[in-house]
């Protein structure tokens, strides 16, 4: 009988041959050599076992066939791809995600305007198109196999492709939503003043009674004006509120007022209260000649009350004088 990792496959026999490569006998026996079973390989003739039958890499296999003769025999899965091919230990590499890989060399790519180039036994990721990133690894390690575009994240942009990071929205903008689109405006009568606003709500609403004269994008609290029948006198800090025109002044949005004029008391012609700048508000100090303070309660108001100039009994007796209604002059003043 023919000893292991020998043959004789004729009807007279004189001698045993060893087994072919890519086969193998592990007894004696008159039996002939088997094939190598699929996955595996044999290179040199005279395999005496089943493990003199080399296995195949990680990740490459024969596609079923048996009795292979040589590494080459083992082909990458579908699943990962191999660049370079020279020496038994080459390896498969890995499909990274944004690859379609054939287990070759060959590869389609998942994001059609992305840009791979060859770097060794690798495809390596360079650029990626709008409003996307080049992701290859958290923590800035880098990972051939989680190579991919990434669409950027909320609160960021690339405008300018070709694209490898993703940069913060400006001031004055914001995006809710991971996607390939641009940080939108925030909206007239808001304003965002530091970078990477990730909602609409991050974009902070004008003080009451002032806004962005239907501006978008603003970048400072500072672009919110308050309206023409406000004033502001301090605006020191985003909270400055805008106070409501008395209807004793005129107002322009800013703290310059005109003093309304009243009809004299005394002889022909107009006078005026006296007001001054009292923190962030005008005050009623007194009235003119004929016109006294009279404190209204005002509820809807943050302050107390309005002070108001009201023509006494005296002044609309005066023969030179005919009224129809009291004349008045109102201002916002502290409790």
């Amino acid at each position: 009988m023919c000893d292991k990792g020998e043959e004789c496959n004729f009807a007279e026999c004189e001698v045993c041959t060893l087994c072919a490569p890519g086969t193998f006998k592990s007894a004696r026996s008159t039996e002939p050599c088997q094939a190598c079973p699929p996955n595996t390989y044999r290179m040199l003739p005279g395999a005496r076992e089943l493990v003199n039958c080399q296995d195949c890499l990680p990740k490459s296999g024969t596609k079923g066939q048996k009795g292979q003769t040589h590494w080459k025999s083992c082909l990458c899965d579908d699943i990962f791809y191999r660049l370079v091919y020279d020496i038994i230990t080459d390896e498969c590499q890995v499909c990274p995600p944004g690859l379609t890989c054939y287990g070759d060399e060959s590869m389609t790519k998942v994001v059609n305007e992305s840009v791979w180039q060859i770097q060794g036994p690798i495809f390596k990721l360079d650029t990626c198109p709008y409003g996307m990133a080049v992701y290859n690894g958290n923590d800035g390690v880098f990972n051939e196999e989680l190579q991919q575009c990434d669409m950027c994240d909320k609160g960021a942009e690339c405008t300018t492709p070709p694209c490898t990071t993703c940069v913060q929205c400006a001031p004055g903008k914001f995006k809710s939503a991971k996607s390939t689109e641009s940080c939108q405006l925030c909206p007239a009568n808001t304003y965002r003043e530091d970078p990477g606003a990730r909602e609409l709500g991050d974009c902070q609403d004008c003080v009451a009674g002032s806004n962005t004269g239907g501006n978008k994008a603003q970048t400072s609290w500072r672009n919110c004006l308050c309206d023409k029948a406000y004033y502001k006198i301090i605006s020191n800090v985003p909270s400055d509120a805008c106070y409501e025109c008395p209807p004793g002044l005129t107002c322009d949005g800013d703290d310059t007022v005109d003093i309304v004029e009243l009809p004299s008391g005394k002889i022909e012609g107009v006078e005026k209260g006296n007001w001054t700048a009292n923190g962030p508000i005008f005050r009623l100090q007194s009235c003119p000649f004929g016109y006294q303070i009279y404190n209204e309660w005002m509820a809807s108001s943050s302050l107390s009350y309005k002070s108001v100039c009201r023509a006494t009994k005296a002044w609309n007796a005066l023969p030179h004088r005919v009224l129809s209604a009291p004349h008045v002059l109102l201002a916002f003043t502290n409790q």
